[in-house]
C-alpha cells in the first residue's frame, strides 16, 4: 500500500543547506519502509530527485518485505490496546454531567470525536503505516524536527504517561468502595493499589501479546456491567431528562469542557505499537476507526441511560456514580 509522505525534510530542515524537496509530498511512497529504503530515498532525493525504475523496484520490495515480516498483534487486540489508552470506559467521566449537565454532556460526545478524535486518529493512523516502530511518535517528531525535539517528545510524553497513569488504579478503588464502604481504609487501598500497579508491570514484562490477550479480557470484564446496565435501562428511558442544562449546584463549564476532552485524549498512543503489529499498513486504519465507535459509545450509552433511566439530581453525578446507578437498576444482582 502507498502513503504520502509530507513530514520529511532534507539537511536539517528548513535552516539547513538543502530546501524541502516537493518530491517528498507528492511522490507516492510505501506505506511500510526499512532504515535502508528510507536512506534509498534520501540519496535519491539529494542527487536531484530523479527516481528511476530500478530503485523504485528496490524500495517498494523492501517494503513490501517489511510488511510480509511485521509483528504478532493482530487487529482485535490492538482495537482493545487503543481503546484501553484513550478512555477503558466510562469510568470518570460522570463529573462532565455534574458540571455541565445531561444536554451538554451528550452534545460532548458526539460533537468532540469529529473535531478532535477522528482527525488525531486519521494522523495516528497514516504516520504509524509510515513509521512502523516502536519509537511511534518519537520518530514522527525527530524526522520532522531534528533530535533534540524527538528526545523532548520523548520525555514529556514519558512524564505525560507517568501523570496519567497513576490516576486509574485510585480511580479503580473509588468504584469498589462506593460499592463496598469499609475497604475505603487507607490500611487496605494502599497495599490494594500498589499490588494492582506490580500486575500490570508484570504484564507489560511479559510483552504485548500477553498484554493485549489480558486486555481483551478484561474489557469483556469492565465493559459487561455497562451492557447489563444498558438492557435493564432501556424500558426506563426518559429522554426529556436528556435535555438538561448544567445543575446550579455543580455547574463549572471550565470543568466539563477538560473532563471531556482528556476522555477523548491520547490517540497517539496507538504509535507506540506500530512495530509489534501484524501488518500495520491495513491493521492500524481498521483498529483506529473501530476503537473511534467502541469509545464514543462506551462513553454515550452509559451516561445515556444513567441520566434518562434514573430520577437522580445531576448535581449528585461525581466520580464513582456509575456504581449508584448499577445498584438502582439492579445491575449488582445479575
Amino acid at each position: 500500500s502507498y502513503s504520502f509522505c509530507t513530514l520529511l525534510w532534507e539537511g536539517g530542515g528548513a535552516q539547513g543547506p538543502h530546501k524541502r524537496n516537493p518530491l517528498w509530498s507528492y511522490t507516492p511512497c510505501p506505506s511500510l519502509m526499512s532504515d535502508d529504503s528510507l536512506k534509498m530515498w534520501r540519496e535519491v532525493l539529494r542527487e536531484g530527485g530523479k527516481v528511476d525504475e530500478t530503485v523504485m523496484i528496490e524500495v517498494t520490495s523492501a517494503g513490501e518485505s517489511e510488511e510480509e515480516e511485521g509483528g504478532k498483534l493482530e487487529i482485535l487486540p490492538l482495537v482493545v490496546l487503543v481503546f484501553y489508552g484513550v478512555s477503558g470506559g466510562p469510568f470518570g467521566i460522570e463529573a462532565a454531567v455534574g458540571a455541565g449537565g445531561s444536554f451538554n454532556a451528550m452534545l460532548g460526545f458526539i460533537f468532540l470525536p469529529i473535531i478532535w478524535a477522528i482527525p488525531e486518529a486519521l494522523v495516528t493512523a497514516e504516520l504509524s503505516t509510515a513509521f512502523p516502530e516502536p519509537a511511534g511518535f518519537v520518530a514522527w517528531v525527530e524526522t520532522a524536527f531534528g533530535p533534540f525535539w524527538g528526545f523532548m517528545e520523548g520525555y514529556l510524553s514519558w512524564m505525560s504517561g507517568v501523570t496519567d497513569n497513576s490516576l486509574y488504579p485510585l480511580l479503580l478503588f473509588e468504584y469498589v468502595t462506593v460499592a463496598y464502604p469499609e475497604l475505603d481504609d487507607p490500611t487496605v487501598k494502599i497495599p490494594a493499589v500498589f499490588t494492582m500497579v506490580l500486575c500490570l508491570v508484570y504484564l507489560n514484562y511479559r510483552g504485548l501479546e500477553v498484554v493485549g490477550r489480558t486486555a481483551i479480557v478484561l474489557c469483556l470484564f469492565s465493559m459487561s456491567p455497562f451492557l447489563i446496565m444498558a438492557v435493564l435501562g432501556l424500558p426506563k428511558l426518559d429522554l426529556s431528562r436528556l435535555m438538561e442544562g448544567p445543575p446550579a449546584k455543580t455547574a463549572d463549564m471550565g470543568l466539563f469542557i477538560n473532563i471531556v476532552f482528556w476522555n477523548f485524549n491520547y490517540w497517539d498512543s496507538a504509535a507506540a505499537f506500530a512495530g509489534e503489529v501484524k501488518d500495520p499498513g491495513r491493521a492500524f486504519p481498521k483498529a483506529l476507526f473501530y476503537a473511534v465507535v467502541f469509545v464514543v459509545l462506551a462513553y454515550s450509552i452509559p451516561t445515556m441511560i444513567g441520566i434518562a433511566a434514573t430520577r437522580d439530581d445531576l448535581s449528585e453525578w461525581g466520580d464513582g456514580h456509575f456504581s449508584a446507578v448499577g445498584e438502582y437498576l439492579g445491575v449488582w444482582e445479575c
